[in-house]
């Protein structure tokens, strides 16, 4: 409804308005009680139909306002009941992918540690391997002297100086292989060697650098004070002398 229709419908309610009051004073300057009395009650009944009409109404116009925000609630409930179960699908993909990465974490952890358990024992038993060759390498060497003693072509005590030497090349060879394997070599990898760690040195106070500077720049400062504080008296002493003296 534009203004101008807004406008005629107000002008003829005014008119319709005008002219049931000019009736109801017609009647009543008539004296007409029977028509007075109709007219009363029949405006009643227009005022009462009107009243609860305009309660009907506005009760509807309410009870839809409140269906609609029921509706409203109802949609932002549901919209966060959806939420919450995107919210809950994308923490489950999440903790399954969590739980994956560190299963893959950890069998590459467990593999490596696997590696280094393996490394370790294959090196472990070949450096065993090695002094039983030595040990079995004089076994031989013995049994060749032995020979050689029996046959006369070596004298004994060249025999057994010489196997007692060896022994105690084994013996050496034995003792350095075990403590090493024992104090410096690192129980993880084979090939990496324990450092042992010593206490930190302790250090003195490093001097400030800047307070020699600081010290050179309060001398020079008051240096310059003093000479200006010398200039001035003795432009207060001298100029007035020689003023006098011209």
């Amino acid at each position: 409804m534009d203004e101008t229709q807004l406008k005629s419908l107000i002008s003829q309610t005014e008119n319709s308005q005008g002219l049931e009051m000019a009736e109801a004073i017609r009647l009543l300057q008539s004296g007409d009680t029977a028509t007075l009395t109709n007219y009363l009650e029949d405006a009643q009944k227009n005022i009462k139909n009107e009243i609860t009409r305009s309660k009907s109404d506005m009760f509807q116009k309410v009870y839809g306002d409140l269906e609609r925000a029921s509706s409203t609630e109802r949609a932002i409930l549901y919209y966060k009941l959806r939420n919450q179960d995107v919210d809950n699908l994308q923490n489950q993909l999440y903790q399954r992918m969590k739980g994956q990465s560190d299963a893959v974490v950890l069998d590459k952890d467990l593999a490596l540690r696997q590696y280094q358990i393996n490394q370790w024992s294959s090196d472990d038993k070949l450096d065993t391997l090695f002094v039983y060759q030595w040990s079995f390498l004089v076994f031989c060497l013995g049994v060749v002297l032995m020979y050689l003693v029996r046959t006369g072509f070596v004298s004994a005590g060249f025999a057994w100086s010489t196997l007692i030497i060896l022994l105690i090349i084994i013996g050496l060879i034995t003792v350095n292989r075990s403590q090493y394997t024992k104090n410096l070599r690192d129980q993880r990898e084979w090939n990496r060697r324990r450092f042992p760690r010593y206490k930190e040195l302790p250090t003195p106070p490093c001097p400030n650098s800047l307070d020699g500077l600081t010290a050179s720049y309060n001398e020079l400062k008051k240096y310059t004070n003093n000479a200006q504080a010398n200039a001035s008296n003795y432009a207060q002493t001298v100029g007035p002398a020689l003023s006098r003296a011209g």
